[in-house]
């Protein structure tokens, strides 16, 4: 077998304050593609302080906070590449100066990528580090109100006035990406004044274009949901129903739960079951009470989050019916 070369590669995903990422459009080579800054490793040379140099020399920018994101490999004619890649933050006042490797740059959302002649793969990542960025940003908004919960297991709290301000931060952050054509209420047990609930917003989505909606699937899980199409029916397969649409958004190791999107067409069954559920628990202090006590006997029960689910079922019938 022949042996080729192999090479030890540096790049990052640089962001500026509205996180858009910064590329740079190649001269003369890679087609003359966008792409990340970086270059190879030089003898004795750790891969954080190449893709410090190699963004320096060729952008004459000073990144911030580098962070690991991903490695791997490819092989290119008689050459076996090893990339290492990173996400940093761009100085706010930075003096941006293409070497002779680039012809110009910017910095890009996420909706003008597409309007971009940009190497296939430095898109699916830029993708990825978008995504796994927003998920840091919004964990570190959410947590300061005692949200989230180990994934699979049941945790009651006290109810927090605080949760519905954090259940308007993330309406704006759905707002901002979708824009105001839907409708988006905070429904569930932290919607409720006084109501112990699990540690996990539940907000409804509503829907009129269902055409339009799965073509915003994409921008949805770009801010770090993880789509499970019809929860339901995956779980209860003798209850199946395309229009039901789920979200859950977790941490960057996926292993906490800080947030459920369910969506619906106009006119869906459940969207009425879920705001009347809401609207009475909140005008009665008696069935407020009688959920609270089945919540606490429920959690002394040791029920796993399924069945914790289940066994309220009932209740939520009476107060529907």
């Amino acid at each position: 077998m022949s042996q080729g070369k192999q090479v030890t590669a540096a790049g990052a995903f640089i962001f500026d304050k509205h996180q858009r990422v910064f590329l740079a459009k190649f001269r003369n080579k890679f087609n003359n593609q966008w792409s990340i800054p970086g270059g190879k490793l030089e003898f004795g040379e750790s891969p954080l302080e190449a893709v410090i140099r190699e963004v320096k020399e060729e952008t004459h920018i000073d990144i911030a906070s580098p962070e690991f994101l991903e490695c791997g490999s490819f092989v290119v004619k008689d050459t076996h590449v090893t990339y290492i890649d990173y996400t940093a933050d761009c100085p706010e006042h930075c003096e941006v100066i293409l070497n002779n490797e680039f012809s110009e740059y910017g910095f890009f959302s996420l909706e003008e990528l597409d309007k971009l002649d940009i190497i296939p793969k430095t898109k699916s990542t830029t993708l990825f580090a978008m995504r796994l960025r927003s998920k840091k940003k919004w964990v570190e908004i959410l947590s300061p109100y005692n949200l989230g919960l180990i994934r699979k297991t049941v945790s009651i709290q006290d109810w927090q006035s605080n949760w519905h301000k954090a259940y308007e931060w993330v309406r704006k952050q759905i707002i901002d990406a979708l824009g105001s054509k839907y409708i988006i209420e905070h429904i569930g047990s932290t919607s409720i004044p006084h109501l112990p609930s699990k540690p996990i917003l539940d907000i409804q989505l509503v829907f009129k274009d269902a055409e339009e909606f799965k073509k915003d699937i994409a921008r949805i899980e770009q801010l770090g949901f993880e789509y499970k199409g019809d929860s339901i029916g995956k779980v209860n397969k003798t209850d199946l129903d395309e229009n039901r649409h789920f979200f859950s958004f977790y941490n960057t190791e996926n292993n906490i739960d800080y947030v459920h999107l369910h969506a619906f067409p106009e006119g869906h069954d459940h969207i009425d079951k879920h705001r009347i559920f809401r609207d009475r628990l909140r005008a009665s202090p008696d069935l407020l009470s009688q959920y609270s006590a089945l919540k606490s006997d429920l959690r002394k029960g040791g029920l796993s989050r399924h069945d914790y689910t289940t066994s309220k079922d009932a209740f939520i019938q009476k107060v529907l019916s």
